[in-house]
């Protein structure tokens, strides 16, 4: 037997040999070495660069609620989240706001924002707040005023997607990094005070719409 155990586990270990590619695996975006050998960390999931990444990786997020008839987004349908509306939708530059329907706008604040069924959402959702911080990757140091240079933009929705914000800002607790590569929101190059400029390819993302 003394013999026998030891061919028998090493007969089991050549035989494990999993096929991750069958295995969603989420990540950290901004950290370093969160995925496999040969994968990348793109909007929250881990992925082939060499694979179309446009449509895989926002349907592999985690299933959130079914989008209800909503009166603050343009499309009609959307997540009530306390005294904002999530409103899904790909936007390019300048078209962020066309997602709120007339008589709303983007968020500048929600003081009833409802984060727990936010956080229950597919996608991330920003608000019309920017933070700003002084030194590259110290998101420790984000203040809501400012003219430094690295900005973050606050909003709410999938843990994955938005970071827990060491300071809030217009009532919002979490946020995107402009200088994080594998978020699904692009910033305007350089300093900006407002969301208008920001692009978004993925339809599970959007905009929080609230009455101005």
């Amino acid at each position: 037997m003394r013999t026998i155990f030891p061919l028998f586990v090493l007969v089991l270990a050549a035989c494990f040999n999993p096929d991750l590619s069958r295995v969603t695996l989420t990540c950290a975006a901004g950290s370093e070495q969160n995925c496999p050998e040969g994968r990348v960390c793109t909007g929250g999931i881990c992925v082939d660069p060499n694979a179309d990444l446009a449509v895989p990786a926002a349907d592999l997020r985690p299933s959130g609620p079914d989008l209800a008839p909503v009166a603050g987004c343009r499309s009609g349908t959307g997540y009530p989240v306390g005294d904002a509306v999530a409103c899904p939708g790909s936007f390019k530059a300048g078209e962020a706001p066309t997602l709120c329907a007339a008589g709303y706008a983007p968020c500048v604040s929600a003081p009833r924002l409802d984060s727990t069924s936010c956080k229950k959402l597919q996608g991330f959702f920003i608000a019309n707040v920017v933070g700003r911080y002084p030194i590259a990757n110290n998101l420790a140091a984000v203040v809501c005023t400012g003219n430094d240079f690295y900005r973050v933009v606050f909003g709410c929705g999938n843990p994955i997607q938005g970071r827990t914000a060491a300071t809030s800002c217009g009532s919002f607790t979490q946020l995107i990094d402009c200088e994080d590569r594998s978020s699904d929101f692009k910033c305007p190059v350089g300093p900006f005070e407002g969301i208008t400029n920001m692009s978004n390819p993925f339809p599970l993302d959007g905009v929080l719409c609230c009455r101005p």
